[in-house]
């Protein structure tokens, strides 16, 4: 049984990591973002082409080859991952990092990218393809909603919800309780004690309303 990695530069790399200390075999990389002259030095496995092709749909559609959605950008992750479901009838795995924490009561659903030293406390709720950067820590009983991604080093405070397609940059953290609304924007650094409505962007301590930000995808890098 073995893996293939689609789309995704940094993202394809730390789960190419992760997959090897697991010893799971990576058969190649599909839509890689990693530049042509980098991919030699960068990939440990030839690079594909485009998941869509017939020859590379063949090969995903084999019930003993698994996949895994890279791509950062949480948009371009959900339309990736949709797409596939419908080509292959099969879910992407998880890539979780040995050592990253996941609480026994924690649940965690697939496709999803958990990076060293994450920290999921007890009883969350972590959906699909979701991105969980490295050191990133999530209060207890949080409720993390499909196609989230939380950069490095940010902590969301206990009993709270990041819905579907949001983004909490670097370093950011929430007070308890807090709703973090579908495709929100928290900037790196906020510290958020309110709510955060859906598609805006918040930065600051206390974070505060700056932008709408709805159809703009380059906050999901």
């Amino acid at each position: 049984m073995g893996v293939i990695i689609i789309g995704g530069a940094a993202g394809s790399q730390i789960a190419q990591e992760i997959y090897q200390l697991q010893r799971i075999p990576i058969i190649g990389f599909m839509n890689n973002f990693v530049p042509k002259e980098m991919q030699e030095e960068r990939l440990m496995a030839p690079v594909l082409g485009d998941y869509q092709e017939k020859a590379n749909l063949a090969v995903l559609r084999q019930p003993n080859i698994n996949y895994f959605v890279a791509t950062g950008n949480n948009r371009i992750r959900k339309e990736i991952v949709e797409d596939l479901l419908e080509l292959t009838g099969k879910r992407p795995i998880n890539a979780i990092h040995p050592m990253a924490f996941v609480s026994p009561t924690a649940e965690v659903g697939w496709g999803n990218l958990i990076v060293v030293f994450a920290y999921v406390r007890n009883g969350c709720t972590v959906g699909n393809c979701v991105i969980l950067n490295g050191g990133v820590q999530l209060g207890q009983d949080n409720i993390i909603e499909d196609y989230v991604q939380i950069a490095p080093g940010a902590s969301i405070g206990g009993y709270s919800v990041v819905k579907k397609l949001a983004f909490v940059g670097i370093g950011a953290s929430t007070d308890t309780r807090i709703t973090i609304g579908e495709g929100a924007l928290v900037a790196g650094g906020a510290f958020v004690k309110e709510d955060v409505a859906p598609w805006t962007m918040v930065a600051g301590t206390p974070a505060i309303y700056k932008k709408d930000i709805e159809g703009i995808d380059a906050v999901y890098k």
